[in-house]
């Protein structure tokens, strides 16, 4: 259940402003932990109350119902928020990182691709971040795969081993990962130049490529990606490419949105998205903090 402190921060615009500190940050990783559960509840139960008639407090949790709509508030503070630490910055010619420049894109070859990875060695790890847990894998030659765990370590590893049936799996960090975790961080004096082993189509690879070019605390559209990779007409597509992007965070799939400027949704839960997009605004356009210990 809420405390009261609890809803004030969520009530309270001027204390969500504050939505780039890392406190905050660690309450929407929580919420966005939470929605998944209770949309399905909420599905399930509005299912059973057209069959049996049940009123909705019998299957939902209240206060986790009341925390999902104070998460939905939190998300539209934070796109409000963003917008305006984005104009500022830009009148001061702030630009952000990209990862294009730092990270090269090399596509798994169609052998390694049909043959369910038989070819492949492959180390993987868990790791927590400022933004949840993450699974990291990698071939000899780069990265090929990182996602935060939105439910069980297990579910992460066999997502993992559905991609790459064949491949030979080694629990074991690798330097990779490190490189990896040093963006998510914004630790700028360890970033390194990486490699990304990836699997996926011609079309999806153009994609993600594209992706790479979008700069940390901006934003782009289904439609600019579709014009960025010469297919305009492109969008519904590139919306699929963009859903199935193996690597979370390093190719920015949470920097696209919709035409309206709505966040949309994401792969690893919307509440995460908008904190990724709030936290990169406010640390290339705002005061730049992500001190830990905030």
């Amino acid at each position: 259940m809420q405390t009261e402190q609890e809803a004030g921060l969520f009530m309270d615009p001027g204390r969500l402003l504050l939505y780039g500190k890392l406190k905050f940050m660690k309450q929407l990783r929580m919420m966005a932990d939470n929605i998944s559960e209770v949309l399905d509840k909420l599905m399930l139960d509005a299912e059973a109350e057209a069959e049996n008639a049940r009123p909705l407090h019998d299957t939902v949790d209240p206060g986790k119902f009341s925390l999902y709509m104070n998460a939905a508030l939190a998300g539209e503070t934070i796109r409000q928020g963003r917008e305006i630490l984005y104009k500022e910055g830009k009148k001061k010619g702030i630009c952000g990182v990209r990862a294009g420049d730092w990270i090269t894109l090399i596509p798994m070859s169609e052998e390694e691709r049909t043959d369910g990875g038989a070819q492949l060695v492959i180390k993987y790890m868990f790791y927590n971040t400022e933004f949840g847990r993450m699974l990291l894998a990698s071939t000899m030659i780069g990265l090929c795969h990182m996602e935060f765990v939105n439910e069980t370590d297990g579910g992460a590893l066999r997502k993992l081993r559905s991609r790459f049936p064949a491949a030979a799996f080694l629990i074991n960090s690798a330097y990779d990962h490190h490189k990896a975790l040093a963006f998510i961080s914004h630790d700028v004096k360890r970033f390194r130049p990486l490699c990304l082993h990836i699997d996926g189509t011609p079309f999806q690879v153009g994609v993600w490529r594209s992706l790479l070019n979008i700069p940390m605390g901006e934003l782009a559209s289904y439609k600019d990606v579709a014009g960025m990779i010469g297919k305009p007409s492109a969008a519904r597509a590139v919306g699929s490419a963009v859903a199935g992007n193996p690597v979370a965070f390093l190719i920015p799939c949470h920097r696209v949105v919709r035409g309206t400027g709505e966040y949309g949704e994401y792969a690893w839960g919307s509440m995460r998205k908008a904190a990724l997009i709030g936290w990169e605004a406010n640390t290339v356009f705002g005061d730049g903090s992500n001190d830990p210990a905030i």
